[in-house]
């Protein structure tokens, strides 16, 4: 019997980002200024250094800012989509098409830049 392992370990990651999207919108549901500095924080974690210092800090200025256009919108998402919807959409453009995508693509721009410049 032979288990293929790619699947299976994004299956297992999925279910494991689906979690953490269920802890996040419980978080959301009691202080959602203080929610979205978390998951900055954790976002921080998983992309370490593929953005600056200051892009990290921004984006948890703008997002702890309730007047901010931003978390008006997400506030504004949040308030009027079913629960369950909200799951979805992250896992779906926040884990498979973001992160796991964008792997892939830095993966193939630094291979063509690298033969590119041959």
């Amino acid at each position: 019997m032979s288990i293929a392992l790619e699947p299976l370990s994004h299956k297992v990651q999925r279910a494991a980002v689906g979690t953490m999207v269920d802890v996040a919108l419980a978080h959301v549901r009691k202080d959602r200024q203080k929610a979205f500095a978390e998951m900055v924080d954790v976002a921080k974690q998983f992309y370490g250094d593929s953005f600056s210092e200051e892009t990290y800090e921004h984006a948890r200025a703008v997002l702890t800012d309730a007047d901010s256009k931003w978390s008006k919108l997400i506030n504004c998402v949040l308030e009027q989509t079913a629960p369950n919807v909200a799951r979805t959409t992250a896992l779906n453009l926040g884990y498979e098409a973001f992160f796991r995508g964008q792997r892939p693509s830095a993966r193939t721009a630094r291979s063509t830049t690298a033969t590119s410049r041959g």
